[in-house]
């Protein structure tokens, strides 16, 4: 796991580099980095939080007892069919968010090291 404010740093430090060159795609995909990295981190910090947890584990919950549901009950009519399966697709949605977001702190990390090493 990348320690997040040495991410903040190395940017810091790729965003001097190219500020001598000037060339604005390379300071707009540097700011896009940046804002990636201060997102994730967000996020991130939530994820350590008791409530939070709680929170992404009634996710899950309600996945599972939807899953369960809509394989098992075959008396459900096609509206409660389609709640179930929107309530499916927002738990996915919320619980991958948190998913994805440690892995941009480290592929920005990446992106940022090689450029500076060039």
């Amino acid at each position: 796991m990348s320690d997040t404010p040495a991410v903040l740093e190395k940017i810091k430090r790729l965003r001097k580099e190219f500020s001598v060159e000037g060339d604005p795609a390379a300071k707009a995909t540097i700011n896009q980095m940046e804002v990636a990295v201060k997102k994730a981190m967000v996020l991130d910090d939530l994820m350590k939080h008791d409530g939070f947890k709680q929170l992404l584990e009634l996710l899950k919950e309600r996945f599972q007892g939807a899953n369960y549901l809509l394989a098992n009950d075959r008396t459900l009519d096609e509206k409660q069919r389609e709640t179930l399966f929107n309530q499916k697709e927002n738990a996915i949605w919320l619980i991958d968010i948190f998913k994805v977001e440690r892995s941009v702190i480290e592929d920005v990390e990446e992106e940022v090291d090689s450029n500076l090493e060039e």
